[in-house]
């Protein structure tokens, strides 16, 4: 385990606007192979597709309903986010888990920013920053598998990660995109949290053959 004094919980995003580049698979294989060496993990899945809830052995939206996931917490509903968190089998492991119902969020708060002023927009950006402030004295290291696309759920996600790790498979489109994905988070950030800065970015190759 860290060692609370000299060292903080890290709160590592995996990214990327592109789908099947390997996300899911990146952010499970981390937080278990880091549940194995003995750290305490959360592994937020903020992917309404949920295929690393199910990879948990969960069925999304059949075993989880929608007031097990972060929807009532960014609703208002929930004012922390201890109610959503459950157990693994990976001892050392909990899971938030996901369903399509995190989708809604997307479109109620796009109704909603209609209606808000510039400080208000600016501040719901920073509801999963406080959510996971609330929890991580608990553990080593907070891991989120991110939706494949930029919305009010990856805002979130970009400002409440202290780092990121962006896949990128060896191939023309998907190079494009990870440019593409650098310049759009470098112009919504400086008008949404101006001041953000991470401990580090990184591009992992992911599905990369020896020819």
């Amino acid at each position: 385990w860290r060692d609370p004094k000299t060292d903080d919980c890290l709160v590592l995003a995996i990214q990327s606007f592109k789908g099947g580049v390997g996300k899911s698979v990146t952010s499970l294989c981390l937080a278990q192979f880091l549940a194995t060496q003995g750290y305490r993990v959360l592994f937020i899945d903020m992917d309404s597709q949920a295929s690393s809830t199910s990879s948990f052995g969960v069925i999304p939206d059949k075993d989880i309903s929608p007031e097990h996931t972060l929807l009532p917490y960014f609703n208002g509903i929930q004012d922390n986010i201890d109610y959503c968190i459950v157990s693994t089998y990976w001892e050392g492991l909990d899971l938030i888990p996901s369903n399509l119902s995190l989708y809604e969020l997307e479109l109620k708060v796009s109704k909603d920013m209609l209606k808000m002023s510039k400080v208000d927009k600016k501040s719901m950006f920073d509801d999963l920053l406080s959510g996971i402030n609330g929890v991580k004295q608990n553990y080593d290291i907070v891991v989120i598998d991110s939706p494949p696309a930029l919305g009010v759920t990856s805002l979130n996600i970009l400002c409440a990660a202290d780092a990121l790790i962006v896949p990128t498979p060896p191939a023309l489109y998907e190079f494009s995109s990870t440019v593409q994905y650098f310049r759009m988070i470098e112009n919504v950030l400086q008008g949404v949290s101006p001041d953000k800065h991470y401990k580090f970015i990184k591009i992992l190759a992911t599905d990369v053959y020896p020819n």
